[in-house]
């Protein structure tokens, strides 16, 4: 059981509808929140993506830092049973910064989703240092893929970056791309990456071609280790 000092959880019912370095949390705060408080500050939004993925979008609204975040999406029976679920981790997460997390649907027959999630506002990311204000990134829509070209504007190495790439054809989201790691990003340095797009549901036609008409990369995580 999970001490009620480190972590709460919030269920949703979810209708399933078509230079310088920033410090970590307890030297960002001037009055410290607690996990309850933070989570209550969330704001989260579930969007069904065309080929039948759960895109999740959640800001921090609060003053704090979240240190990691635990999402979980379960899918319930006729009698409220768990049938199947899918889950994501997200890790310190700044004050005003939005994650997206790309969860599962199952393809057998559900009848309702929850959404839980839990915010930990200590633990194994402590340490870390997050960039995410000192890094740049743009995308654009290449040949069967998208595009997508990062670089660290930081004074030091970045350890670690995560995004994910959202197409969307006439403002309305129809795929969220699987996240994209790039590990031990120099400062200064600039990289560029090739994110395939595909339709789950047709596996034998993995370009959209045309059922795209735009891409946009969202920036969930980029920190250094601390000691």
């Amino acid at each position: 059981m999970r001490k009620k000092l480190l972590a709460l959880v919030m269920a949703l019912t979810v209708a399933m509808m078509g230079g310088s370095f920033t410090s970590n949390a307890q030297e960002l705060n001037t009055k410290a929140e607690t996990e309850a408080e933070v989570t209550a500050e969330l704001d989260v939004k579930v969007v069904t993506t065309d080929d039948k993925k759960a895109a999740v979008f959640i800001t921090n609204n609060s003053r704090t830092v979240i240190n990691w975040l635990e999402v979980q999406m379960e899918y319930l029976d006729e009698n409220g049973q768990v049938i199947d679920l899918s889950q994501d981790i997200k890790e310190t997460i700044l004050p005003g910064h939005m994650v997206v997390s790309r969860l599962e649907i199952p393809l057998v027959k559900f009848a309702d989703a929850r959404i839980r999630y839990i915010v930990h506002l200590d633990g194994m990311y402590s340490w870390d240092v997050s960039h995410i204000d000192e890094v740049g990134i743009a995308c654009n829509v290449g040949n069967g893929c998208v595009i997508v070209q990062t670089k660290n504007n930081s004074a030091g190495a970045i350890d670690y970056i995560e995004y994910i790439v959202a197409l969307y054809k006439g403002g309305k989201l129809v795929s969220l791309c699987w996240p994209e790691c790039i590990y031990s990003l120099a400062s200064g340095q600039s990289t560029t990456q090739k994110v395939y797009t595909y339709n789950d549901l047709t596996l034998d036609n993995y370009i959209y071609g045309t059922d795209y008409d735009r891409a946009e990369v969202y920036l969930n995580q980029a920190y250094s280790y601390g000691m």
